[in-house]
């Protein structure tokens, strides 16, 4: 509705600006109380309000490799959909913690294995070009070294 001429314009009341702030309010506390869990409680940066769309890559894109110990030099693979292997290491996608890949280095329980890795994809900020980038890796001791 258009005021009369000559009318003053109304003035933004407690109430309007209490309105106009509340949503802004409501964000920073989402996003604030998120990364307070990501920090403190070890919650995906993708769960919780889904801002970690905007601050890490999915874990879907993150791969483990396993590195084997054979008479003929290192012999380094993915483990493939459908195997044990492939099952245990889903859990290190999202949790790429020396502790994930301990755990999933028992339970591939291969005496030759040398090393887990975890690499997530990334952007050389030098030349923009493709990169892998390791996260995280665990090399399993053997007794005696």
């Amino acid at each position: 509705m258009s005021a009369a001429p000559g009318d003053p314009e109304p003035r933004p009341g407690p109430r309007n600006a209490a309105r106009a702030y509340l949503v802004p309010v409501v964000l920073v506390c989402v996003a604030a109380t998120q990364l307070g869990f990501v920090e403190l409680r070890g919650l995906t940066r993708w769960k919780g309000g889904g801002f970690g769309m905007y601050s890490d890559p999915h874990p879907d894109l993150r791969e483990v490799w396993l590195e084997l110990e054979r008479a003929s030099g290192p012999f380094r693979y993915r483990p493939q959909r459908g195997t044990a292997e492939h099952a245990a290491s889903v859990e290190c996608r999202t949790w790429a913690s020396e502790s994930c890949l301990a755990a999933l280095a028992r339970r591939v329980g291969r005496s030759a294995l040398r090393s887990v890795e975890v690499f997530e994809p990334s952007v050389s900020p030098r030349d923009l070009a493709f990169e892998r980038r390791r996260i995280a890796v665990f090399e399993p001791r053997a007794p005696g070294r």
